[in-house]
């Protein structure tokens, strides 16, 4: 909790028993975004499906970038995030991939 939100707001949480709300968690990045609990499955499908209409391996080496980044330091995570944009040049659909984005164009994904 503390690394995630803070050694004064944990300390609070934790000694008055206090919560926190949907929002406060937004706020605090514990949770991506808040919304009304009757458009929740459909707020998160149409997250899922954007994630899917990416390259598989690409959005793969993106979590493992992320995750491994933030138990380490700074300059031990920048390192690793190097090393696996590096493993981006060997996927399939790279050239049409960087073309798309600098044409910003719709990216067609057969490297699923």
């Amino acid at each position: 909790l503390v690394r995630a939100i803070g050694k004064s707001k944990a300390m609070e949480m934790i000694l008055t028993g206090s919560r926190m709300t949907a929002d406060d968690a937004e706020r605090a990045g514990l949770v991506c975004r808040v919304v009304p609990q009757d458009q929740l499955l459909e707020s998160a499908l149409e997250l899922a499906a954007k994630i899917a209409s990416f390259s598989g391996p690409a959005v793969s080496l993106a979590k493992q970038g992320v995750n491994a980044s933030f138990e380490v330091s700074l300059s031990s995570g920048l390192h690793y995030e190097k090393s696996l944009f590096y493993s981006t040049w060997a996927l399939k659909d790279r050239q049409s991939a960087m073309t798309s984005f600098i044409n910003k164009t719709e990216v067609t994904v057969k490297d699923k």
